[in-house]
């Protein structure tokens, strides 16, 4: 298989396709159809979902990269999860926190402790090398894995993007909350790089059927080696830029409100 096949492979789309769609309709459905800029950035979020799991990176995360395994990671947990919180409305959120059981578990899981505990446990879960190694050869729990991911994303990222006000932390919070996830991420992020070659030695235990990992140690140069080397450099480096931009969001969004909040306080007593 040469370079532009394996890029051009779409072998996973079909399986991706149908629920990403399923996602978007029921957004559509429940905005009534209506088209605006939040629906943008949802629709950028489900795309996102599309390309993390319906292109050659999904060939490659399941059968032969632990670093497009993080490339998938990082799309699910840190960027399409964002966009959708992002691309949902207020009003929206609060109708679905109304709804007996869906919204009862929605705001457990939305709880800042709790949603910190999933974010930063899935992500160290999931890369636990047996764990790992365990879901490359079983399709059911490779699929439970990718929506763990994302699931785990939206819970984590409710306290800090929600477009619901009264679900958000305080912004002293927000900080030490997305500095906590840096942290967790750097720690495991330094150990899979500096982890002893072979610690995720799954994938040269699968079939190539394709003969991809020829192409991907002649020609791309990644060895197993360098490969556990970039996964871990992926979850370390790009994910504390990630927290970092969300951090100064926050800070952003804190004294932009303080400036209203003075302004106008300044206009009722000119008022008075």
């Amino acid at each position: 298989m040469s370079t532009s096949d394996l890029l051009a492979n779409t072998s996973a789309l079909p399986a991706a396709l149908l629920p990403c769609a399923l996602l978007l309709f029921a957004y559509a459905a429940a905005r009534r159809f209506c088209c605006d800029r939040r629906t943008w950035i949802f629709a950028a979020g489900v795309l996102l979902i599309l390309m993390a799991l319906g292109s050659f990176l999904e060939l490659l995360a399941d059968h032969y990269l632990l670093s497009a395994h993080m490339a998938q990671h990082l799309l699910l947990f840190l960027i399409a999860a964002p966009l959708l919180w992002m691309g949902t409305p207020a009003e929206l959120v609060r109708r679905i926190q109304r709804l007996p059981v869906i919204g009862a578990i929605g705001n457990f899981l939305l709880h800042p402790i709790v949603a910190f505990a999933l974010g930063v446990g899935m992500m160290w879960l999931w890369h636990w090398p047996r764990l790992h190694t365990l879901a490359m050869g079983h399709p059911g729990l490779h699929h439970l894995q990718h929506l763990c991911f994302l699931l785990s994303g939206i819970a984590f990222w409710g306290p800090i993007l929600s477009p619901a006000e009264e679900m958000l932390v305080q912004p002293v919070v927000a900080v030490f909350y997305l500095f906590g996830a840096c942290v967790a991420d750097t720690l495991l992020g330094i150990l899979i790089t500096f982890a002893a070659p072979g610690t995720f030695s799954g994938y040269a235990l699968l079939p190539d059927t394709l003969g991809v990992r020829d192409l991907l140690q002649s020609h791309w140069g990644l060895s197993p080696e360098t490969d556990q080397q970039a996964g871990g450099l992926l979850m370390w480096v790009p994910c504390c830029f990630v927290y970092v931009g969300a951090v100064m969001g926050v800070l952003a969004r804190f004294y932009r409100e303080e400036e209203t909040t003075s302004s106008a306080d300044a206009a009722s007593m000119n008022e008075a």
